[in-house]
Parts: structure tokens; C-alpha cells; sequence
């Protein structure tokens, strides 16, 4: 739209704008809201707050846990293949040997990270040992997120734990 059309459009009282979003939400009782915020769950009429270092322990794990997961998948598809005596190209098998290596490396480093910092001297000692750190911290980040679960007061999960009779 040329200038000279733009400004018309601004002068005349009828006209339609492209956007008027930003003023409906500047206006009190104006259309655009955000939306609710949903419910924790279910099972939660509040959610269960963690304190600060908890809650960099549980995010520490989740990484830790997924790095590992993916890494421990990728050797155990590898040996799968290898059993299976299927035949890769030889880029594929470069870029995979590639992801395993940066994997196992990656989990390596963090999972004695993430130990060390938590001062879980036994959970360190197994992933320092470079051949079993990727199972390790796959089993110690699963471990120590069902301790914080049931460490945390209150958790409506334990509850229905309870009553089924689990743990």
C-alpha cells in the first residue's frame, strides 16, 4: 500500500486496520487475553513448589538421563546391527560411530559432572570408569529422580502409590 493511501486510511474513521491486537490488550476489558493456566493434574489442587537446588538437581537429571538414554540407544541399536550382520553405507556408519563417540563423551563428562556436584562419591566412581559410564548415569539419574520423588512432602503421586500398594 503506498504511503499516500496509508495515511487516507489512518484519516478516515471507518477504517479497518491490519492488526489491532496490541490495542484490545492495552484496553481495559479489550478482546485479547491470555489464556488460563492449566491445572498441575488431575490428582494436584496445587502443585508441589521445589526449593531452588532441588529443582536445578531434577533439571540436572533430566538432561543427564536423556543424554545417556539416547547415547546408551545408540551403541545398543549399533550391536544390534552389528549381531543382525546388517550392511550400513559407509557415511551412515561414520556419522553413527560419529553420534556414539560424542555421546559417550558428552554423558561421560556430565554425568561426572552432575555426580561430583551431588556428591554421589559412589554413583561417581561408576561413571568415571569410562566403560560403563553411559548404563551408570542412565541407571544413577533414574535412581536419584525416584529418591527425590519420594523425598518430596506431600506429592499427590505417592498417594495413589499407596493405595495400590506399590513400593
Amino acid at each position: 500500500m503506498p504511503a499516500s493511501s496509508k495515511k487516507q486510511a489512518q484519516k478516515r474513521p471507518g477504517a479497518r486496520r491490519a492488526s489491532t491486537a496490541g490495542r484490545r490488550a492495552q484496553r481495559p476489558g479489550g478482546v485479547a487475553r491470555r489464556a488460563p493456566r492449566p491445572s498441575a493434574g488431575p490428582l494436584t489442587d496445587d502443585p508441589v513448589v521445589l526449593e531452588a537446588r532441588r529443582r536445578a538437581e531434577v533439571r540436572h537429571l533430566s538432561f543427564l538421563f536423556l543424554l545417556s538414554a539416547i547415547s546408551l540407544l545408540l551403541f545398543m541399536t549399533y550391536a544390534f546391527a552389528g549381531l543382525l550382520r546388517v550392511g550400513l553405507p559407509a557415511m551412515v556408519n561414520v556419522a553413527w560411530l560419529g553420534s556414539m563417540v560424542s555421546g559417550w563423551a558428552a554423558t561421560w563428562f556430565y554425568a561426572i559432572y552432575v555426580t561430583a556436584v551431588q556428591r554421589r562419591w559412589f554413583w561417581f566412581a561408576l561413571v568415571a570408569f569410562p566403560a560403563t559410564s553411559v548404563p551408570c548415569a542412565v541407571a544413577y539419574a533414574w535412581t536419584r529422580r525416584m529418591e527425590i520423588e519420594e523425598e518430596v512432602p506431600g506429592d499427590p503421586r505417592q498417594r495413589t502409590r499407596d493405595k495400590r500398594g506399590a513400593r
